[in-house]
């Protein structure tokens, strides 16, 4: 997932871009390390997340314009619905859960378990877009409900992911696997984040500076972590020479 530097919307934006730049350059070394690795991608799904890689850093990059709004460039924006980039992220948090869910349901070997996962995405689908439309919040913060259920829904795959692991045969080869790299990433990303994501639109810089420290310091830390993740997949099985599968 992205670098989340707009989810906090009591925030002081300006305290949040040294944050930002730290986390953007992991995804984009992570982007890159998956660009490079591609011609020895096997599994469609491995080079579908190569290019959903470099689907974050490109809303990543369009969404730091946020960050500017005092640059002559962007000034024009302040008067504006597009003053924040909650109208760019509320889509993109839909769209980087269904992923990630689609991602880990290809290698779950149970029927029962993907169907039952397929048919809760198909409703996190439909219900977060009527969440934000109903709510009217496109333009105004970020949904909360997209957030949290997506990471629910995300938790629930990556650990029914590391059961059948640990079933059977494959727990002697995960270390080459890439799809293990990516379920580290993610699930100490969301486990860490999540809570704090929640707590994060009742508290702002000016009567809560700890928090935000702390907020800030999370997201940066497990960011990085996830995307370290990443990079070591991509290395670890191109060296092994194996498929990501």
């Amino acid at each position: 997932m992205g670098d989340h530097q707009e989810t906090i919307d009591n925030l002081d934006y300006s305290i949040l871009l040294d944050y930002s730049e730290i986390i953007f350059l992991f995804e984009f070394l992570a982007a890159l390390t998956g660009i490079l690795s591609l011609k020895k991608c096997r599994e469609k799904p491995t080079r579908y997340f190569v290019f959903f890689l470099c689907l974050i850093f490109a809303v990543e990059l369009v969404g730091h314009y946020s960050l500017f709004l005092d640059h002559q460039a962007f000034a024009f924006l302040k008067e504006t619905r597009f003053v924040k980039n909650h109208w760019l992220f509320n889509p993109y948090i839909i769209i980087n859960f269904f992923f990630y869910t689609l991602f880990f349901v290809f290698y779950i070997r149970s029927k029962r378990i993907k169907k039952l996962i397929k048919s809760l995405l198909i409703f996190y689908l439909v219900s977060s877009i009527a969440n934000i439309f109903i709510a009217d919040i496109l333009f105004s913060k970020l949904s909360t409900y997209s957030f949290v259920s997506g990471s629910i829904l995300l938790l629930f795959t990556v650990l029914y992911y590391f059961y059948e692991i640990i079933q059977d045969d494959q727990i002697l080869t995960f270390k080459t696997s890439f799809t293990f790299y990516v379920a580290i990433g993610a699930l100490v990303f969301h486990l860490c984040v999540t809570p704090l994501f929640i707590y994060s639109i009742y508290f702002d810089e000016k009567h809560n500076p700890l928090f935000v420290k702390i907020y800030l310091t999370t997201l940066t830390l497990t960011n990085i972590f996830m995307y370290t993740c990443y990079i070591f997949g991509f290395i670890v099985c191109l060296k092994k020479n194996k498929s990501y599968s």
